[in-house]
């Protein structure tokens, strides 16, 4: 269920590059990897918005979120780059994981989207909470009986 095709920036990106990204993508995350492909932290949108000026755009809640931000002194008011900007260290997931082990982070610890990593630990692809529930859809209300477990890669057809 993973995409593949991750958009990821180095730790050295600017931030306006990294917004431009996520504008041009339509994502609400970025990896931050090395140049080995591991997976060194996350820029969220929220990152961002903790760093945006005000913006009329934006709205006045919005607005009021990043004049918050800024004015109890936000770690992130001010970064330059991905490294100064990113959540770290980045929550990921094995290629291998069920993906049912994905749920309770996202659905309770607030997670939104997870990196998905090979075993060297080389990002591989994410997995959104959109991803998450799209398939849960297709497997449990659409009735795939045949298809009963699933891993980050896919459904793993149960042989009688």
């Amino acid at each position: 269920i993973m995409s593949r095709d991750v958009v990821t920036v180095g730790p050295d990106a600017p931030v306006q590059r990294i917004r431009a990204l996520m504008r041009a993508h339509r994502i609400k995350a970025v990896p931050v990897v090395d140049g080995e492909r591991r997976v060194l932290g996350t820029v969220t949108q929220s990152d961002v918005l903790a760093d945006t000026p005000w913006n009329p755009e934006h709205g006045p809640v919005g607005n009021m979120i990043r004049l918050v931000h800024r004015s109890v002194g936000s770690r992130k008011a001010g970064a330059r780059t991905a490294a100064d900007l990113m959540t770290q260290p980045a929550r990921t997931a094995a290629a291998a994981q069920p993906i049912a082990e994905l749920v309770p982070p996202m659905s309770d610890e607030g997670l939104h989207h997870v990196p998905i990593v090979d075993a060297g630990g080389r990002l591989v692809g994410i997995v959104t909470q959109t991803d998450l529930i799209a398939r849960l859809y297709r497997g449990r209300v659409l009735g795939r009986s045949d298809y009963r477990d699933w891993g980050v890669n896919g459904w793993r057809r149960v042989r009688a």
